[in-house]
């Protein structure tokens, strides 16, 4: 499929806050290093993939409101972790964060290349819709890139201190728990097996108070990282659950958020 590059830059004002006048020059050089920008893009893109159709885009918008207004329509929308703007410390920078919560396709957040020696496709799966769609996404690309499926399960065991409680009441409680999660997974694996039989799946099933930390620890060699846009325990006011959220911060590989299909 073709290529758009997106550049953002708000119309900048001519009139300043003092009532003053900013020289055209400045506003010349703002549009024209906006231009050249899309322009080294393209340069960049045509030296390492020459075949790929490319089109540029420049918004006169914030970053946010631009790329998901672009974002209509396309089949995926990358980005980088963090701007030139972002907050230091902060992996995450606001507009990835806007736009992986907000946008109606699939968001890759490229924090860093994978490595030299990296493989497969990993995706997170807790029983819920979010985490279907996110999962035939991973297939899909898993399949394309001719990469083994790593389908993880990650679920919270009792307090730290009930693993040291010898009562088979909580031994008896906790096996239960564990047959009901290694379920969830179990019929997650056999649903995309069963869809695509020529891929190569491994279903991992990990205990861990942090679902977040169990996924990246899963994925650390990974190409590339799944996650739906919500699980079962996030707020309906957070379109970003709080895995998804907490990987993203502390992801060193691409990281893609998919979104429930819209209706």
């Amino acid at each position: 499929c073709g290529l758009r590059l997106v550049h953002a830059v708000r119309p900048v004002a001519t009139v300043t806050a003092a009532g003053g006048y900013l020289p055209a020059e400045y506003v010349r050089f703002v549009e024209e290093n906006a231009v050249e920008v899309l322009a080294a893009a393209r340069r960049a893109v045509r030296d390492t993939a020459p075949d790929v159709e490319v089109r540029t885009a420049l918004d006169h918008d914030s970053a946010r409101h631009g790329l998901l207004r672009e974002a209509e329509g396309a089949e995926l929308l990358v980005v980088g972790s963090r701007g030139g703007g972002g907050v230091a410390g902060l992996r995450l920078g606001s507009t990835s964060a806007a736009v992986a919560s907000s946008a109606p396709c699939p968001v890759v957040v490229v924090a860093a290349a994978p490595g030299a020696g990296a493989s497969g496709v990993v995706v997170g799966v807790d029983g819920s819709p979010a985490a279907a769609t996110a999962l035939g996404f991973a297939a899909d690309e898993a399949r394309r890139l001719g990469e083994e499926l790593v389908v993880v399960h990650a679920w919270e065991p009792f307090d730290p201190w009930a693993d040291h409680v010898c009562d088979e009441a909580m031994a008896a409680a906790r096996s239960t728990l564990e047959a009901e999660h290694t379920a969830v997974l179990t019929g997650a694996v056999e649903e995309v097996r069963g869809r695509y039989p020529e891929l190569v799946v491994r279903q991992v099933l990990v205990a861990h108070h942090r679902p977040a930390e169990a996924l990246l620890d899963a994925a650390a060699a990974a190409r590339l990282l799944v996650v739906g846009t919500r699980g079962r325990g996030a707020l309906a006011s957070l379109l970003l659950g709080s895995v998804s959220h907490a990987v993203l911060h502390g992801a060193q590989l691409p990281v893609a958020v998919v979104p429930q299909p819209r209706g």
